[in-house]
Order: structure tokens, then C-alpha cells, then sequence
């Protein structure tokens, strides 16, 4: 669903560069691709989705020649926002709360809660899974030798190699847990940054 359509200039003043500037970029095609609208009067502008566009797909300190302008174009003074300035700041924010709005209602979304106790569930039966690895490798490890014992002829094993079967597997258990016990902690460790820096 459309929003209102300005034209070039009005869209101009309102995200605070000059028309030409806006001209030149609907020329190039690229940055406004989704919110021009051709009209029987011609071009037209979505101006809440071309404002989100706007900022979402350029640099806006390039297009106002690297510096603030105000609506008539003199620099931004004292680091005041000019009207043009906030008013776009406004359209965009509007923009994005409509979106999340949206998909919130498309339920896109999920809490913040529920989405932390899912992550953590399935880090648990991750972290469980894995540990249990070393074990899993080692009963068939014993199995595979009782089947190759059984189809060689072998009703029972030397007890000597029995035992040293036993200790070779149980050494490679151990160094499997130490190793993927390590690389938990890692990926952990990792998680932790990253929801620190969130």
C-alpha cells in the first residue's frame, strides 16, 4: 500500500538535500528503486518508504556536499538540527516502527524471553549430545571388536589384548571429552562476547 507521494522537490526539503541531488540519484536508479511511483503527472515519491531508502542505501553526508544543510541550504550551525533534518529523522523513524509493527503482527517476531529460553534449550541437549560422543565411539568400538572376534572363530578374547583394547579405548575417550569439552567452552565463551556487544 502506497503512503503519499511528493514530488522531487518536495522530497528534497523534506530529507534536507537539494533537488538536484535527488534528481541525480533518480537518474542513476539505484538508491530509490522501490519508492518511485510514475505518475500521469510524473515522477512521484513514496516519501515514507523513499525516506527509509534514502538512509538505508547511501551516504548522506555525500549528498549533502559533506556537510548539514538546512531547508535553504546554508550549513547546519552549532550542531542544531534543521527542520528539514528532523523531519526526515521523523518520517524514517516512522518508517521503521511501522515495519516492526508489521512484522510483529505477521508474528515474523519472536520475544526476546522466549527466544533466550529456546537458545538456551537447545545449547543444553547440544552440550549433553556432544559429551556423550566419546562414550557412543567406545561402545562401538566394542561391539565392532566382539564382531570381528565372533566372525574370525574367536569365542573369547585374550585377556591380556581384552585389556589393552580396553585401556586404548578408554584413553581415546578421555582425549575426546577433554578436546570437545574445550571446544564448548570456546563456542561459549564466544556466545558470551557476542551478547555482551549486543
Amino acid at each position: 500500500m502506497l503512503g503519499k507521494l511528493v514530488t522531487q522537490t518536495e522530497f528534497a526539503e523534506l530529507i534536507g538535500v537539494s533537488k538536484q541531488a535527488v534528481h541525480k540519484v533518480l537518474k542513476r536508479g539505484d538508491r530509490l528503486s522501490k519508492s518511485v511511483v510514475k505518475t500521469a503527472d510524473g515522477l512521484r515519491i513514496d516519501a515514507s518508504e523513499g525516506v527509509l531508502e534514502w538512509f538505508l542505501n547511501g551516504d548522506s553526508s555525500h549528498d549533502r556536499g559533506g556537510h548539514m544543510v538546512t531547508a535553504v541550504g546554508t550549513p547546519r550551525v552549532d550542531g542544531i538540527m534543521a527542520l528539514s533534518e528532523s523531519n526526515a529523522m521523523r518520517a524514517h523513524y516512522a518508517v521503521l516502527i511501522k515495519q516492526l509493527k508489521f512484522e510483529q503482527a505477521a508474528k515474523r517476531l519472536m520475544p526476546a524471553e522466549k527466544y533466550q529460553r529456546e537458545a538456551a534449550e537447545i545449547a543444553r541437549t547440544t552440550r549433553d549430545r556432544m559429551l556423550n560422543v566419546p562414550y557412543d565411539v567406545i561402545g562401538f568400538q566394542t561391539r565392532a571388536l566382539k564382531n570381528m572376534a565372533k566372525e574370525m572363530g574367536i569365542s573369547e578374547l585374550d585377556p591380556k589384548l581384552e585389556g589393552a583394547v580396553n585401556g586404548c579405548a578408554d584413553a581415546i575417550r578421555r582425549e575426546l571429552k577433554v578436546a570437545i569439552t574445550k571446544a564448548l567452552r570456546d563456542i561459549a565463551a564466544w556466545a558470551s562476547q557476542g551478547d555482551a556487544t549486543a
